[in-house]
């Protein structure tokens, strides 16, 4: 199911995610499949990874049967990141995500995603499903780190402004701490930090509810 499963490269291997949960590694050699315990897949098994798709097709989705399964509960913010990634205009008609720097890294850290505008601006979005003052320090190390790159001139120069990335913090609606806002207050006005609340039903739908400055 290509609109619900991607793959993301570790190294010198391949995940496979359905939905933000890793359910498969592709390595040079071998594959291996599995939610909490991996095998290798072999001719004799391959019935076992076809179960495994169907399953989290009926239970990691929006309508699924059981709201209390495994495959609905866990890595509620990678099935989040992967949402927004893949409905990236739900958030704002002029955003894109660039294959070239989908997976672009800070040192060892990956953001949840690097998007960019129409208009040449670098988009840093941090996800949360319960956001607190963590995810605003975060963005902000993330943004310092891209800004140095920035001007070292790491992005290709025609589809990037000669200007600060843009931060925006994506949660479910009424999900943002207080003190985010207060937080923000001391942060240098030039640094342009968004918060975009979505619908509290957006594994069904991703519609944005609620978008603001802070």
């Amino acid at each position: 199911d290509s609109k619900r499963i991607e793959a993301v490269s570790a190294g010198n291997k391949t995940i496979l995610r359905f939905l933000g949960l890793p359910f498969a590694l592709i390595d040079k050699e071998s594959i291996f499949f599995g939610i909490e315990t991996r095998k290798r897949l072999m001719s004799s098994n391959l019935t076992e990874l076809e179960l495994l798709v169907e399953e989290l097709k009926k239970y990691r989705s929006f309508d699924s049967p059981n709201k209390k399964h495994l495959f609905y509960t866990m890595l509620p913010e990678a099935w989040l990141e992967f949402t927004v990634k893949s409905q990236i205009k739900r958030l704002d008609e002029d955003f894109y995500v660039s294959p070239v720097y989908s997976q672009f890294r800070v040192e060892k850290n990956r953001l949840d995603l690097l998007a960019f505008s129409n208009r040449g601006e670098i988009i840093i979005i941090e996800t949360k499903i319960k956001p607190t003052a963590e995810i605003l320090f975060q963005s902000l190390s993330y943004w310092l780190k891209i800004e140095l790159a920035r001007r070292k001139g790491v992005f290709n120069s025609a589809i990037v402004a000669d200007k600060p990335a843009q931060i925006y913090l994506v949660a479910p609606e009424l999900s943002f701490h207080k003190e985010i806002r207060f937080l923000a207050e001391a942060i240098r006005e030039d640094i342009e930090i968004y918060v975009i609340e979505l619908d509290r039903a957006w594994r069904k739908e991703l519609r944005v509810v609620n978008r603001y400055r802070i």
